[in-house]
C-alpha cells in the first residue's frame, strides 16, 4: 500500500497548483477497493494533514471467462491482438458497452453474439435512413403529423434519457438501450409512411451517430451518418467520399435484384424473357451513368 500511495502523491505534488497531493480520480479494480485503497487513504492523508486525498474513485469490475476472472495465474486470459482477430473493434467496444463499466463482465460466444446483434440492427437502420434520403432529399416543405410528432417526441425522449444515464456514474448499457428505443421508433415511422419528414429522419440518425461517436464506434471525421462504408480509412474524411460513390451502385443492383426476384415469383413463360431484360438494363443503361460497364464474359 505505502508504495503506491508514495508513488501518487509525488506525482500529483508535482502537477497540482498548489503542491498538495491530492487528486480528483483514483481508479483500480474493484478488488482494490478494500483494503488497498483504504490504507491508501489512511496513510495519504496522515502524511499530508489533508482531509480528502481523492475526491472520487472508479472501481472498475472484472473480466469473466466462462464464469472465472481472467487472470494469468488461470491461464484463461484472451489478449486484444487474439480478439481482434476474430472480430472488428467496434464490436469489441459494443461489448463492453453492454455492461457497466463497475460490474463484472463475461466474454465468451453468447455475450458476442448480442454484440453483433447490436450491431447488425443499428447497420441496417443506418442502411435504410440512407437509402430514404437519397431517394427523397431534404429540400423543400416538410409536412408534420401525428406521426412526426411521435417520432419527434421519441427524439426528444432519447436524449434526454441518454444523457440522464450517463450522468449516471457512465451508464452505458441504459444509454445504448435508450438509442435502441429510438432505432425501432424511427423504423415503425418509415415502415409504415411512404413520405417521410427526412429532415426529421436524419436528425434520429445524426444524434445517434453523435453518440457512437462518442462511444468510439464511429471515427471521428467519418460519415455524418452511421457507420463508415468498410475499408475506409480510420478517422479519415475517406468514408464519406466512397459511400458517395458506391451508393447509386448499389441502389442500382437493389433494383436488379427486387426485378428478378418479381419475375421468378410471376413465373410463367415470360419470366426467363423479364430477367434477361433486367440484365440487359442494368449493364446498357442504370450503371454506365455511374462510371460501371460491365461486360459479358461469353
Amino acid at each position: 500500500h505505502i508504495e503506491c500511495s508514495v508513488m501518487a502523491s509525488d506525482a500529483f505534488r508535482n502537477v497540482s497548483a498548489d503542491g498538495s497531493p491530492c487528486m480528483d480520480i483514483h481508479s483500480g479494480g474493484v478488488d482494490l477497493k478494500f483494503p488497498h485503497h483504504d490504507n491508501e487513504m489512511a496513510q495519504s492523508e496522515a502524511h499530508a494533514g489533508c482531509r480528502q486525498w481523492v475526491n472520487y474513485f472508479v472501481h472498475t469490475g472484472h473480466l469473466h471467462i466462462k464464469g472465472f476472472k481472467m487472470s494469468k495465474s488461470l491461464k484463461n486470459f484472451i489478449t486484444i491482438r487474439q480478439a481482434l482477430e476474430t472480430h472488428t473493434p467496434r464490436q469489441i467496444r459494443l461489448v463492453f458497452l453492454m455492461s457497466k463499466y463497475n460490474a463484472p463482465m463475461d466474454y465468451g460466444d453468447s455475450t458476442m453474439a448480442g454484440a453483433l446483434s447490436i450491431e447488425r440492427s443499428f447497420a441496417e437502420y443506418f442502411h435504410n435512413v440512407k437509402a430514404v434520403l437519397r431517394r427523397d432529399g431534404v429540400a423543400g416543405p416538410q409536412k408534420w403529423g401525428a406521426r412526426e410528432v411521435a417520432l419527434g417526441r421519441a427524439l426528444s425522449e432519447a436524449k434526454a434519457g441518454v444523457h440522464a444515464a450517463l450522468c449516471d456514474d457512465f451508464d452505458c448499457p441504459s444509454a445504448l438501450k435508450e438509442l435502441q428505443k429510438l432505432v425501432r421508433a424511427s423504423n415503425v415511422y418509415l415502415e409504415g409512411n411512404a413520405a417521410p419528414a427526412t429532415l426529421l429522419v436524419r436528425a434520429a440518425a445524426q444524434y445517434v451517430t453523435k453518440i457512437f461517436r462518442t462511444f468510439g464506434l464511429v471515427p471521428d471525421g467519418g460519415a455524418d451518418i452511421g457507420f463508415p462504408v468498410e475499408g475506409a480509412a480510420e478517422g479519415g474524411g475517406g468514408g464519406g467520399g466512397k459511400e458517395e460513390v458506391l451508393s447509386p451502385v448499389l441502389d442500382a443492383l437493389v433494383a436488379f435484384r427486387d426485378r428478378v426476384r418479381a419475375a421468378a415469383k410471376a413465373g410463367g413463360d415470360g419470366a426467363a424473357r423479364a430477367v434477361l431484360d433486367a440484365c440487359d438494363e442494368v449493364r446498357d443503361m442504370a450503371l454506365p451513368p455511374l462510371g460501371v460497364r460491365l461486360e459479358d464474359g461469353g
